[in-house]
């Protein structure tokens, strides 16, 4: 199945006319007839935790189908995207899996369902317009990316993690067909906990290679927590002979590679490195920028896809990435952030709205002071309710959209609709602590919607196939048992996950900050004239043709070129990427 595929089912007539209408059917050449079924599947399903499964992937959705009927989609693990169509029930499914590995677009068009891996491909399969969205744009200059349900194109829509169409009769509903269950235990120490935690990542590397030669796959190693227990892992189940590989630059303030090296060390991983100059990357940003389907402003994306390509060359097929520790065991310095702010709601109300805020907030101007400065913001924001605090320093809540864009292109958008979506998220599930439900809403927004989509279009950039162990249906599982305490403790993150791997992690990488792939681009821009040139031109192009004010866009290059050149630098880069992908595609 090539990395991209689309088809459609065909729904029936509703109604009198249905008497004339056959069963559904399945339409396209993905089809494969299974045990009477028909069904397409791309990706490594799997029947829970079963692994040494010979079975093609079809026949596995087929046979969770004959086995569990509509809820066939739950008893499944891995990561795939499938279709099955069951004409004699008159019933058919389109799902992916529960972290959404990979992107499934869908579009419903008269008595079609169109769905594929692919935008452009599933537009060209149902024959529609190619209009783009511009509620969509609005929610990427806010997200940085565009969340689902929506996409770019009006009138497709994307699936998020875990997740199905169920087609019955002439309707097609989505619906949820898996969430955690955060039940929190603690009969059972941290040193057992930390051992089965071991034991679950050694099985998901196990599996996430079954079926692989050692010298067709390799691992992401930025040097920090989840791509260093990766390497390890893969480095013992394939008797060492893993090979890792990671980016470094010339700027120091942004190079971990030696971190990356001692990990490397550590477990004897045939390494390598590629360090990354700026006149390298100029073609690149404009390849990369291309090749996704949507606008995707997460500037890692280009040391992501240098990386994979490095891979490639190295004669490896098959990458292992470490996302989603930090998501699963409270790795986001935002999760200590955020409980500051909740121990305040912790104050008696009558003192908070009698002395505390009258004092800091109100007439008498005491926040004023420069010693009680820092404490009038700290009630200020205590004030504003998860998750709408998280996004506090969000630039579209520090700049009014009236600001950054036209009257003409705001006419008739939904600006609350990002911070809706957001809420919806976080109160998804009921009785979760505060730190679970940051967790539960990063699954989507870090992970889904931006983390995976990264790595995953990257390397099919670069012609590798990738896989992720850290979010393998047994770690998620155990992630999800955790008691809140130990994931993040007194200011400590991933508490629980640094004791589980003690002994087995360098202690140079048990105690590194977070950092991972991060590049300098607002420094690089500064310095090369080429380079800034590229990024100035498609900001500016924002103006001219795609309903940016101007001088909004002016500012953003002003402020880049200011004394912190990495904070506006990251502002330039999600604009220049805009400039780029609406240039070819307005």
């Amino acid at each position: 199945m090539p990395a991209a595929f689309a088809a459609s089912i065909s729904l029936p007539p509703t109604g009198p006319a249905a008497r004339q209408g056959g069963p559904i059917k399945g339409e396209g050449g993905w089809w494969r007839q299974v045990d009477g079924l028909a069904v397409i599947c791309s990706g490594r399903p799997r029947f829970g935790l079963e692994s040494s499964d010979t079975r093609a992937p079809e026949e596995v959705v087929a046979a969770a189908y004959r086995r569990h009927g509509v809820d066939f989609a739950r008893s499944l693990t891995g990561e795939f995207v499938c279709a099955l169509v069951d004409g004699a029930a008159n019933r058919a499914f389109v799902a992916q899996d529960r972290m959404a590995s990979r992107r499934l677009y869908f579009a419903q068009v008269g008595g079609r369902l169109a769905f594929g891996t692919g935008l452009q491909q599933v537009v060209d399969h149902a024959g529609i317009e190619r209009r783009l969205s511009r509620q969509a744009i609005y929610e990427y200059l806010y997200f940085h990316m565009i969340p689902a349900p929506l996409t770019i194109v009006e009138g497709v829509s994307k699936l998020a993690g875990s997740q199905l169409l169920e087609v019955s009769g002439g309707s097609v509903r989505v619906r949820t067909y898996w969430q955690p269950e955060f039940r929190e235990t603690t009969d059972r120490g941290m040193d057992a906990v930390g051992e089965d935690l071991l034991a679950a990542l050694r099985g998901a590397v196990g599996r996430s290679v079954e079926g692989l030669t050692p010298e067709s796959v390799g691992a992401f190693l930025s040097g920090g927590l989840d791509s260093s227990s990766v390497a390890g892992m893969l480095a013992d189940v394939t008797n060492g002979a893993a090979r890792t590989f990671t980016i470094g630059f010339p700027d120091k303030a942004y190079d971990e590679s030696g971190y990356a090296e001692i990990a490397a060390r550590h477990f004897g991983t045939r390494h390598h490195l590629k360090m990354l100059e700026p006149r390298e990357v100029i073609d690149a940003i404009v390849a990369i920028t291309l090749h996704q389907d949507e606008p995707f402003g997460n500037s890692s994306a280009l040391p992501t896809y240098f990386c994979a390509a490095e891979a490639r060359q190295a004669g490896v097929s098959t990458l292992l990435a470490g996302d989603g520790g930090d998501e699963l065991f409270g790795g986001n310095s935002r999760y200590v952030k955020q409980g500051v702010f909740e121990i305040y709601g912790h104050v008696p109300a009558a003192l908070r709205r009698s002395i505390i805020e009258p004092l800091l907030l109100g007439p008498v101007g005491l926040g004023k002071l420069p010693l009680l400065r820092k404490g009038a913001s700290y009630v200020r924001q205590a004030n504003v309710p998860l998750p709408d605090r998280l996004d506090t320093y969000n630039f579209l809540h520090r700049y009014a959209a009236a600001d950054i864009l036209t009257d003409d292109f705001l006419r008739g958008l939904d600006l609350e609709r990002p911070i809706r979506h957001l809420r919806a998220r976080y109160n998804e599930l009921d009785g979760l602590t505060p730190l679970n439900r940051m967790l539960y809403l990063d699954w989507m927004r870090t992970l889904q919607d931006s983390d995976l989509v990264k790595v995953t279009s990257m390397c099919q950039h670069a012609g590798i196939d990738v896989r992720y162990p850290m979010l393998d249906a047994e770690v998620v599982d155990l992630s999800s048992r955790l008691p809140t305490h130990w994931k993040v403790r007194r200011g400590r993150l991933r508490h629980f996950y640094r004791h589980a791997v003690r002994g087995f992690l360098p202690q140079a990488v048990l105690t590194k900050r977070k950092h991972g792939f991060g590049l300098p681009f607002g420094h690089w821009a500064r310095r090369d004239s080429d380079l800034r040139d590229l990024a100035h031109t498609n900001v500016r192009w924002l103006g001219e043709n795609a309903g940016f004010r101007p001088e909004f866009l002016e500012q953003a290059i002003q402020l880049h070129g200011s004394d912190t050149p990495g904070y506006y630098g990251e502002l330039v880069w999600i604009l220049m990427v805009l400039g780029i992908w609406l240039g070819r595609h307005q």
